[in-house]
């Protein structure tokens, strides 16, 4: 991100190297930590048809009170009322339902992949299609995550934060050497050390 280099450059207490270690930090925390602007105004314009649709519901609702027309015109736009308003509950729930799948999709998919690409990836998914289990977590998502990182290994976080491989020749005894590992097998490694574990 540009616009945080550019800001960190501007503060000449900070050396090169903590300037790179914080913009390091920054981008790899920032996506996980910061609503998308698109997400805000899409909350937002949610936000406001739910008002729209409240401020409609309460002037049908005047509108039939003060109408004294047959009951069966009246009926008539009772129904009407009742069937909008329930599609307007049922696509709210479906909304906060696929945002919490999003959620603990992001959640996933930060264990594997770059932070970077969190979001594009993420936006690769039908929410629809997702199925949670009582826990909250989306079922067989492991699978689909080895699905793309194979079909998409350039976006697989290539080494583990906090876990260096030894050095080659330095392999303690009962060690694997994964300095000959590809990123794929690493990562199996050290997912499988920390099963174990």
């Amino acid at each position: 991100m540009k616009w945080f280099e550019d800001l960190l450059n501007s503060v000449s207490e900070l050396s090169d190297s903590q300037k790179i270690a914080l913009t390091t930090s920054f981008n790899k925390e920032f996506p996980l930590n910061a609503v998308p602007k698109e997400q805000y105004t899409k909350k937002t314009d949610e936000l406001k048809a739910a008002s729209d649709q409240l401020t409609t519901t309460n002037t049908q609702i005047e509108d039939l009170k003060k109408s004294s027309e047959s009951t069966d015109i009246l009926k008539t736009q009772l129904e009407k009322i009742t069937t909008d308003f329930n599609d307007f509950k049922s696509n709210t729930e479906k909304r906060e339902t696929n945002s919490t799948k999003l959620g603990k999709l992001k959640e996933h998919l930060s264990t594997k992949f770059s932070p970077d690409a969190i979001d594009l990836i993420a936006n690769t998914f039908d929410l629809d299609k997702l199925v949670q289990s009582e826990n909250g977590n989306i079922v067989d998502i492991e699978t689909k995550m080895e699905e793309l990182a194979s079909s998409r290994p350039t976006l697989v976080i290539s080494k583990v934060p906090g876990t260096p491989p030894p050095k080659s020749g330095n392999t303690p005894p009962g060690e694997v050497d994964t300095t000959k590992m590809t990123d794929a097998e690493y990562y199996a490694q050290v997912r499988a050390t920390k099963e174990k574990a």
